[in-house]
């Protein structure tokens, strides 16, 4: 009897096995999360306990084939969906891939599975071979970090996900006046102009960072993404554009969350960390059981296509949601790796980098020492209508803000070591605030019957007051962090006005420009996706600090 002989039960099983872990390994090896853990074990134990199953029951072959048949357009319909025909519905992508492979079965017979698993195994050596050659890369990065050109122009450009402005923190908060004070002091000290009372347009990472990099206010949410591609790219991107005229190479730091670049090409190079990164799993405590849970739900929702139907199926509380780990995901590429990235260019180059912290969860103690994952938040609605829960979940977001004030102020420091501060540009800014809300139970029921009218509008994005928005609330969500340093600046400056990232920016970024109409104003939708206007600055000159 031969491996991979579909006549024999132990063949059934090996086929059937290889089918079934090629895709959690290719998941193990790109996340290059290892298999040396007892959760890998118990994930390989369930593996081959199912496919002795499946090889038991498909001793007939007309059953074995159809066992077959289904886990290949199972695997497969998704990658075909997205990469090939993304336009066509998923109902007639399994057909096709279900009549296509089932004839292949039928005319290649046996044939077929001696064919299925050279492929297969095929595809795991190159996994390998592509996951080996990060550290050899790495390698020969580091030696060409030294090498870097002096005379290049380099401008840095960071958002920090979900930074709350110099003037937004909240004054009745334990910690807050400390870290606000932490954060201006890195900033002033090292030569930049703020802008304590900047804020963003908008409140979701999806509208106001493509707002602010096309320098365009939105006339709907989502409205610099294809509706069936949402975060798989920009449409349009002026900031890139504008920079890769002058001449400049682009290097981008994104998430899987939101890619501001769809593909390298040429000037423009790309590097990606996933938010829900597996191996950052390694730097927490967690148990081998909690483990395990992350890397199957994880394998779950990596198949777009099927995590939909079971979306459909299942009610939400059969749903599992994934640990996030952004703020620990950003660690591959911030602060060191960026840092020696920018000393080594050697040409113009704009170096643009979206980071997934201080957003949620909020893992970082304000010494940098990392909290259990039972300490974590770990929902996705930072709405809370307890006080009590709003100040202990601000007091953990503040510190992980003050150990990102530390970081910033190492990042900086490393960049005058190199000897290249003083000539590169730094643009830092947030997406939107903290979006940590405390709500009045009494309008609960009002405002939850305007968040379930809204079939064009994300909740998030969506207005949602039944009376006059309060200023605390307002900052919470709309108030960002504004710092530049141009090449040269010999000292720092503060910009008292109030004003929103992308009205600062033109005359840094942008050409200077006439004062818009809205520019100024924040923005909520409405259940039909369009943007209704909040004027921040007159209600934060009227009402003070509230």
């Amino acid at each position: 009897m031969r491996l991979g002989d579909s006549e024999h039960v132990l063949g059934r099983a090996f086929i059937l096995y290889v089918l079934i872990a090629a895709p959690l390994c290719h998941l193990l090896i790109d996340q290059q999360y290892g298999f040396l853990y007892p959760e890998v074990f118990v994930l390989g134990l369930v593996v081959f306990a199912s496919s002795v199953f499946g090889a038991l029951i498909g001793s007939r072959p007309i059953a074995f084939y159809s066992i077959v048949l289904f886990i290949i357009v199972l695997q497969s319909s998704s990658v075909i969906h997205a990469s090939l025909f993304p336009d066509v519905k998923g109902r007639w992508i399994v057909l096709g891939v279900a009549t296509v492979v089932g004839a292949m079965m039928a005319l290649m017979q046996t044939r077929f599975f001696a064919i299925l698993l050279v492929y297969l195994l095929g595809v795991l050596c190159a996994d390998t071979g592509k996951a080996l050659a990060g550290p050899v890369e790495a390698l020969f990065g580091s030696v060409e970090a030294t090498s870097g050109a002096s005379d290049v122009q380099r401008v840095v450009y960071i958002v920090f996900d979900e930074l709350l402005g110099l003037e937004g923190f909240p004054n009745d908060i334990e910690g807050s006046l400390r870290v606000k004070s932490e954060m201006r002091e890195v900033l002033l000290s090292n030569n930049f102009t703020i802008y304590p009372f900047a804020f963003s347009n908008y409140r979701s990472t999806a509208d106001s960072i493509p707002s602010i990099v096309n320098n365009h206010l939105l006339t709907s949410t989502g409205e610099y993404f294809d509706e069936d591609q949402e975060r798989n790219g920009l449409k349009e991107n002026l900031l890139f554009e504008t920079y890769w005229k002058q001449g400049y190479a682009v290097r981008v730091y994104q998430s899987d969350y939101l890619k501001f670049a769809r593909s390298n090409s040429g000037s423009i190079v790309a590097r990606n960390y996933k938010s829900d990164d597996l191996a950052a799993m390694h730097s927490i405590r967690m148990h081998w059981t909690q483990r395990l849970y992350q890397i199957a739900t994880i394998y779950l929702h990596t198949d777009e296509l099927w995590w939909s139907a079971y979306q459909a199926l299942f009610p939400v509380w059969l749903q599992p949601a994934p640990y996030r780990m952004g703020p620990l995901a950003v660690r591959e590429e911030w602060p060191s790796a960026l840092v020696s990235d920018i000393e080594a260019a050697r040409q113009n180059t704009l170096f643009f980098a979206h980071l997934l912290i201080p957003h949620y969860p909020y893992v970082y103690r304000k010494d940098g020492t990392v909290r259990g994952i039972d300490d974590w938040f770990h929902g996705s609605n930072l709405d809370f209508y307890r006080e009590s829960e709003y100040r202990h979940w601000y007091r953990d977001y503040l510190e992980q803000v003050e150990f990102l004030a530390s970081e910033l102020r190492e990042f900086l420091g490393q960049l005058r070591a190199a000897g290249i501060y003083d000539s590169t540009t730094v643009i830092i800014h947030g997406d939107h605030g903290s979006r940590l809300r405390l709500l009045d139970e009494g309008q609960r029921a009002a405002r939850e019957k305007l968040l379930f009218e809204s079939p064009k509008c994300p909740i998030v994005s969506r207005y949602d007051y039944v009376s006059d928005p309060p200023l605390r609330d307002l900052l919470n969500r709309f108030s960002t962090l504004l710092a530049v340093k141009v090449a040269g600046a010999s000292q720092p400056s503060e910009v008292s006005t109030k004003g929103s990232v992308m009205f600062f920016l033109r005359g840094v970024v942008w050409p200077k420009q006439d004062v818009s109409e809205g520019i100024n104003s924040v923005y909520l939708f409405d259940a039909e996706g369009r943007p209704r206007e909040i004027p921040l600055p007159a209600i934060w000159q009227g009402r003070g600090s509230e």
